[in-house]
């Protein structure tokens, strides 16, 4: 069982992941040729750094100085990101001026392992100048995408995406995807395709019924040439599935069998034909597995990695892949790690010094990562440490890297090669 303590730095740094490429516009004023990362920290504030350098461009407190609880996100010169799980706000992105606040209908519940916490959300998904969120309602019985126009900074109401279970759903719930016009949801063991304008299930389709509990407290699903991978338990066999994008028809050859009294709890994005899952271990602590999807099988000549740290004090992450090196962060031993992605040998060590409580975004060589209080930026092929900013308190999200010339680089939900 995973010990509360950790379970509310999960609705900042939950795991699996990639990374999401999209066109906008430039966010800061920055003048070197790399761009602008944001990071909130649980003193209530987002941190605006310049990547070259490290150095502060701007420290923006939240509307309601509460901490931020899930990733930021820069889209159009605003940044949005949320404060205690139950208000989402909009600041310029420049100045930090507050543009609108938009409170959810979330009260605190109880669940029996955690005690009493606020509902939980997951980062912000931006499709089509809509923002969507998902949390689970205050007596656990349903999923909830919450949807806002981000023209007016509004509530669509007219949107239902209220998902029923005939079971309590858990605490925290799946992060969902949104793929050409639908979004992609996973409750319990089934997958359903929703409209992503109206919010109801998509016209003609039946949920599909996914054999063994998806492992969606921490599992992030990605679409791959129109494929979903994602991640599920089935007894003591994890699994990954992959599912037609258009029907939610499960792919011939699928699930493959991961490994025994595993839990698969981040998925990358495809690198070079292959996937690479971490998955954590019910008794011997993380590891990480690659799976060639061409041949649909746990890569040949890949060594499972061991991340050396246990499950009861996991914080989850997401295998970052570039240039042919895995990076992925412990938050137990307080290393970041860069691996082979062709053969699963380390090739370097970095310490810092605490718990590594995000995922990392990777560009043009750098390595960005939130540490326990600070931002780091590490070479990629060596590991050594660039810079590293103080966030004056603990990091509570991902790192959201904008660049110059207008690319979006964050551990997002939506992710999509």
């Amino acid at each position: 069982m995973f010990k509360a303590s950790y379970i509310s730095r999960l609705y900042g740094t939950l795991c699996l992941a990639v990374l999401l490429a999209t066109s906008c516009k430039k966010t800061a004023v920055n003048t070197d040729s790399i761009g602008t990362i944001y990071i909130g920290s649980n003193n209530g504030y987002v941190h605006a750094v310049r990547a070259s350098d490290g150095k502060a461009l701007g420290v923006y407190k939240s509307p309601r100085n509460l901490y931020t609880t899930i990733d930021p996100i820069v889209y159009n010169n605003t940044l949005y990101a949320t404060d205690d799980s139950t208000h989402i706000y909009a600041l310029d992105a420049i100045s930090g001026t507050p543009k609108w606040l938009q409170p959810f209908d979330i009260k605190t519940v109880y669940n029996a392992n955690y005690g009493y916490i606020n509902a939980p959300l997951f980062y912000p998904i931006i499709s089509n100048n809509i923002l969507y969120i998902t949390y689970v309602d205050k007596l656990q019985t349903r999923k909830q995408i919450f949807a806002v126009d981000l023209a007016t900074g509004q509530a669509m109401k007219n949107f239902n995406g209220i998902i029923k279970d005939g079971r309590q759903v858990p605490t925290p719930t799946e992060p969902i995807v949104v793929h050409k016009g639908a979004i992609y949801s996973v409750c319990q063991d089934t997958l359903y395709i929703i409209d992503a304008i109206t919010g109801n299930l998509k016209t003609g389709y039946t949920p599909t019924a996914l054999k063994g509990y998806t492992n969606g407290l921490y599992t992030t699903p990605i679409i791959h040439n129109n494929v979903l991978y994602l991640g599920a338990r089935d007894g003591n066999m994890s699994k990954l599935y992959a599912v037609d994008a258009n029907n939610g028809t499960i792919m011939p050859g699928y699930p493959i069998n991961i490994d025994n009294n595993t839990f698969i709890i981040g998925i990358s994005r495809v690198y070079n034909n292959t996937l690479y899952l971490t998955g954590v271990k019910d008794i011997s602590g993380n590891k990480i597995y690659a799976v060639d999807i061409n041949t649909k099988s746990l890569k040949s000549g890949f060594q499972i990695f061991d991340l050396n740290y246990k499950s009861a004090n996991v914080n989850s992450h997401t295998v970052v892949v570039e240039d042919g090196i895995i990076c992925i962060g412990s938050s137990n031993n307080h290393m970041v790690y860069g691996i082979d992605a062709n053969s699963g040998a380390k090739l370097w060590e970095f310490d810092a010094q605490g718990t590594v409580s995000s995922s990392s975004v990777v560009y043009k060589g750098t390595i960005y990562i939130g540490g326990a209080t600070a931002l780091y930026a590490l070479d990629l092929k060596t590991g050594t440490k660039k810079w590293e900013y103080l966030t004056k308190g603990e990091v509570s999200s991902n790192p959201c890297l904008v660049t110059n010339d207008g690319k979006i680089l964050a551990k997002t939900v939506n992710a999509e090669d």
